[in-house]
């Protein structure tokens, strides 16, 4: 990189710098006060050999207001966090999210050949955005799942990113298009391992909690039965929005989510090679398109943002603007304060307009020399 270049992202770091610690600090601060989301709960109650999910049922309405919703192997992975007491879990957890920020960018980097300032560019961009900043004021696991899939791209070996794709599973509305893609690729080694995580969190859960093994294993389902919250840019809300009021509008919109995961995944698996970064990109934009998600869940853009650096700059420039419009765009299009609810159908038809938009410049926009290398 040439000085000038070089002084012009020393400089734009520089200036970055101020917001993305005031970020930090207001998402800390959220968390320390918050973290609504944190599943220390759930985990906490399968350390002392209680079922997390029936307790939950059982209690709907009454006593609980964080659905364990999740696969069993999440709760196994923070059965570390359930030996802590819940404010010390709450601190260490945040902690964890922003250490998987930073290597998560630093991974991407690595993947995207950004070299050192641009990554740095990269961190700070995500770090003052409104997704980032309800991510870890909330206790969600949206960055773990970044952390998660930006690995499953990064490594090598078929057998740990089966690994990572199964702890993917964990989290509902990510898995699907993943799995669906690498099914219709036939990865199908990579999908059999895949099954390890999961089989491997639910009879780990069963060993502890006794009883019904069956009952353990779709414990997870009948919580998630109980209803999920709002998205905000994908079709399954856009198809509850345009029914609103009907008594099929659930049904319906999980049927949408399912046809779009199944054409969506299809068409990229089949529509010819890609390279890593654009398979990577296209499907950080279809897991958000196509199922339920908050806005905490676009910090999946990250590899999106990083991609426009391979793209002609008219390119780039369209879909860092896009990435923008879902990390920082305030007022009633886009409420980035996590503390106030979202109306979905202020979201819903532009945001999913804007991702499709997103995912078909990713697809046809023509990569740099640096992409056509790989």
């Amino acid at each position: 990189m040439f000085p000038a270049a070089r002084s012009r992202w020393w400089w734009l770091n520089l200036a970055l710098l101020i917001p993305a610690i005031a970020s930090m600090y207001a998402a800390a601060s959220r968390a320390l006060r918050f973290s609504m989301d944190f599943q220390w709960l759930g985990a906490h109650l399968l350390w002392l050999h209680i079922d997390p999910w029936q307790t939950y049922l059982r209690n709907w309405g009454r006593l609980w207001s964080i659905q364990p919703a999740y696969l069993h192997e999440l709760y196994v992975l923070l059965l570390p966090f359930a030996l802590l007491r819940e404010r010390t879990a709450v601190f260490a957890w945040a902690t964890a999210n922003l250490a998987m920020t930073a290597l998560s960018v630093y991974l991407i980097g690595r993947i995207f050949e950004l070299g050192r300032d641009r990554t740095a560019t990269l961190f700070l961009l995500l770090v003052c955005s409104g997704p980032f900043r309800a991510a870890v004021g909330n206790g969600q696991t949206a960055i773990l799942l970044l952390f998660w899939f930006t690995l499953l791209f990064y490594l090598q070996s078929t057998a740990w990113r089966g690994v990572l794709l199964g702890l993917s599973y964990a989290k509902y509305n990510f898995a699907p298009v993943w799995f669906l893609y690498f099914l219709f690729r036939r990865r199908f080694r990579l999908l059999l391992v895949a099954l390890l995580p999961p089989l491997a969190g639910w009879l780990i859960a069963w060993a502890m909690i006794g009883g019904n093994g069956w009952t353990v294993l779709t414990d997870p389902l009948q919580a998630l039965s109980n209803g999920m919250a709002g998205g905000t840019a994908d079709v399954m809300t856009l198809v509850r929005v345009l029914m609103r009021g009907s008594p099929f509008a659930w049904m319906m919109s999980l049927l949408a989510g399912t046809v779009a995961s199944i054409a969506l995944s299809a068409y990229l698996a089949t529509r010819g090679p890609m390279t890593r970064t654009q398979e990577m990109a296209c499907l950080a934009i279809a897991s958000l398109l196509c199922l339920y998600h908050s806005r905490y869940d676009f910090v999946l853009l990250t590899p999106v943002a990083a991609y426009a650096s391979l793209l002609t700059p008219a390119a780039g420039g369209v879909v860092l603007a896009l990435v923008a419009v879902f990390w920082y765009t305030p007022g009633s299009f886009w409420l980035l304060d996590p503390s106030r609810p979202l109306d979905p159908q202020w979201s819903a038809v532009p945001g999913v307009m804007l991702l499709a938009v997103l995912l078909l410049v990713v697809i046809r926009a023509v990569p740099s020399t640096l992409a056509s290398r790989e």
